[in-house]
Order: C-alpha cells, then sequence, then structure tokens
C-alpha cells in the first residue's frame, strides 16, 4: 500500500496533474471509450459535462491498455478539454498517456 502512494506521488509531479485533473483524465478515457464503440464521432460537450458531473470524482475506472491504440483519435478532444482547463500542462506524448493508463490499471 506504502509503494502504490508513493507511486501516485511520483505520477502527480511528474505530469504536473493535480488529483482532480488526473480523475479528469481517467474519465475522460473512459466516456470516450463509451462513445467510440456506439459511432466515430461524438458530442464533446456531451462528453465535457460528463466528466465535469461524476459526485465529487470518487468513481474508479479501470481501462484497458488498447485504448492506446485510439490516441490520435483523442488528440483534439484532449485540446478541447485543455481549452477549458480541464487538464492543465498535460504533455500530449503517447509513451506518457499510455504510462498514465497503465498505472491506472495496474496499480489502484
Amino acid at each position: 500500500m506504502q509503494n502504490n502512494i508513493q507511486q501516485i506521488n511520483n505520477i502527480y509531479h511528474r505530469f504536473y496533474l493535480t488529483h482532480i485533473q488526473l480523475v479528469c483524465l481517467i474519465c475522460f478515457f473512459k466516456q470516450f471509450k463509451k462513445a467510440f464503440q456506439k459511432t466515430e464521432s461524438f458530442n464533446q460537450q456531451k462528453l465535457f459535462v460528463s466528466v465535469l458531473q461524476l459526485p465529487q470524482y470518487r468513481k474508479k475506472i479501470y481501462l484497458d491498455y488498447n485504448q492506446y491504440k485510439s490516441f490520435k483519435k483523442l488528440y483534439f478532444s484532449f485540446m478541447y478539454l485543455l481549452k477549458f482547463k480541464i487538464i492543465q500542462n498535460l504533455l500530449l506524448i503517447t509513451k506518457k498517456v499510455a504510462f498514465i493508463i497503465s498505472f491506472q490499471k495496474n496499480q489502484i
């Protein structure tokens, strides 16, 4: 447990994300996966609102690493979230995004 806490602290520091921002990122992937399974186009405003409305950001979400393959399709949606300051100072580098995904799946 202590090791997990240390890893969580490390990821906050490395990506300059607050806890809420990190959870928003995880929730974003979850919401995108649902939307993407239905159609390749989805309403970004609806996605943005659904992320914000998660009750107190307590919902635990486990991600499939295969979502990493969809990174290029996510790029503009990340930019949309960045525009509204939901995810700040996030480096849009595929390896780092994949690291966040695998971290959440394996450590929490």
